[in-house]
This record gives C-alpha cells, structure tokens and sequence, in this order.
C-alpha cells in the first residue's frame, strides 16, 4: 500500500514538473511581432563600407545606409541610441550569443535566420553586377549579360571578395563550388581594396551593386570609363536588405519599433532621396521604380 501511495506522489510530482516547464518554455517564446518588455537604448553596429556607410572624410555620414540609420534614430525617439564599429564577423558573434545589437544593413540567407530576427525590407538595390576591366570585357565578346558559372568554369576566372559577402543563393553556392577550387579570394579589407585587386588585374572580377563603380573610380582618381558593371544571369532582379537583431525579447522589441518606423518613412520622398544617393543619373529612374517595389513588398509583409 505504501508502495503504491509513493508511485502516485512520484506521478503527480513528475506532472507537476513538466506542467511547469511547458509554462516556462510558453512564457520565453520570444516573437518579433510581440515586444515583451521596455528597453532603454538600441546599440547600433557600424562599418566601414562606402558608399553605404562612410565613417570619415568630407563625405562621412553621407552613406546610403547611414541615411537609413539616422531616419531611424530619429523615428524612434523613446530610447537613447549608440554607435559600435566592428567588423561584420564580429557582430554576426556578438548575436548569437544574444547580445544587445542591431545591424541596420543585412541580407538574409538560412544561416543567419536561426539566430536573427529581419524586420520588414529595408533597402532596395538593383541587382549586383560583374565589375570588370573594359578589355576584359571585349574578350569575352561584350555580351549583354554574364553568367558566374560560366566565367568560372569556362574562363576559369578569378573572383575577389569581401569575408563574410552574401549575395543570393544560387549566386553564394555557385562561389562556394569554386572557392574549394581556388578560384575565389576572400580579404577582410574594405571594398575599395578588393576594387583595387581588380584594378591591378590581380583578380578578374568582383560582384557589388552599380553605384559603387563610380564612388570607388571617384575616391582612387581612376577613369570611370576603365571599367564597366554588366548584368549576372544568376542575379534576382533587386537586393533588398534588412534591419537584424539577435533573437532575444529585446530584439523582438527593436524589431517590432523599427518596423513601425519603416512604415511611416518608407513611402516618403525623403526615403527615396536615401535610396538615390552615389547612383549615377542613368540608374535613379531604375531606383525610383524600386522604390515603389519596396514600398509594395512593405505592405505585403506581416
């Protein structure tokens, strides 16, 4: 009899104990359309990377993403906001071990997206293109559009990039199949040296939106017209790239603050100065158009 008292207790104890920690794990569900608590300040990563975010010279604070990070800071005005420079390897370390810190420019890719919460589109960009020399170019007999695998595995090029650069995910595997090969530099420098190795021809080609072209031919005094930008096969028709917090309550809670903010300020023309800024003038009646793309894809997300 008293065996069987014991067995009971010992149930009911273990019911009682799971019933608990499925409240607890209720409790600490943490979503980025529900803020669960007040915060007191956002910390806000930064980089050098111009022309989308320039931290020195004439120009500093001018950047496209700078634009951004200061519409923000101004729409958000019930927290203190603070500035950290890291590299993007650091910051991407700091989030998933959960610390308090945002990133106002960020792509999405699976990784990623296990340990940060995206708020709605952010920015929009034309695609990224293949920069290249103009005589490297006529080689290839000046077509239209370019594919990567192909000047990988036909013309065994050599592509430089950035670290930790994302670009889509047909675009990123096709780099990683030649990157075992040796086909692909990586360099934790600023874009304007990875420029410089296709300048001195030390690499064929690099990937990067248009508008960088012309700021970086601009900043190393070299003639534009040297270089060209050409369309990629693999390429979507745009970029669009994200505020991102560390999947935290507190990161919920920034997200959910910077959504409401996107909101407000996406559709003005204010933004839409934001999203011109380095184009050369051919490309601001393509940006104009995008703009109502992000605006629409604004509305469409949750």
């Amino acid at each position: 009899m008293l065996q069987l008292i014991y067995k009971k207790k010992l149930l009911l104890v273990c019911s009682l104990v799971l019933f608990c920690a499925a409240i607890s794990l209720d409790q600490i569900q943490v979503s980025a359309n529900e803020p669960m608590y007040k915060i007191d300040n956002i910390t806000w990563h930064t980089f050098e990377a111009p022309p989308l975010i320039i931290l020195k010279g004439p120009k500093k604070n001018k950047g496209i993403v700078d634009g951004l990070r200061n519409l923000l800071q101004q729409s958000i005005t019930d927290v203190k906001h603070d500035e950290i420079t890291l590299p993007y390897k650091r910051f991407l370390l700091y989030a998933r071990n959960k610390r308090n810190i945002c990133t106002p420019y960020l792509f999405k890719n699976p990784e990623r997206e296990k340990y940060l919460f995206y708020s709605k589109p952010a920015l929009i960009f034309p695609e990224v293109e293949v920069i290249l020399h103009k005589d490297t170019y006529a080689k290839l007999g000046s077509p239209a559009s370019l594919s990567i695998e192909d000047l990988f595995k036909e013309h065994k090029f050599h592509l430089v990039t950035n670290n930790i650069r994302s670009y889509n995910p047909e675009i990123d595997d096709i780099i990683r199949t030649y990157e075992m090969k040796k086909q692909v530099s990586r360099h934790s420098s600023s874009t304007s040296l990875v420029f410089r190795f296709v300048v001195t021809k030390r690499a064929d080609f690099m990937i990067d939106f248009p508008n960088r072209l012309l700021y970086w031919a601009q900043e190393l005094n070299l003639d534009p017209d040297t270089f060209l930008t050409v369309p990629i096969k693999e390429a979507h028709e745009n970029s669009i790239s994200y505020i991102a917090c560390p999947k935290t309550q507190w990161g919920a809670t920034v997200i959910d603050k910077v959504n409401e903010a996107l909101n407000t300020q996406v559709p003005t023309k204010n933004y839409l100065d934001i999203l011109k800024r380095w184009a050369p003038e051919t490309l601001k009646p393509r940006i104009e158009i995008l703009h109502k793309t992000l605006i629409r894809k604004n509305k469409e997300a949750l």
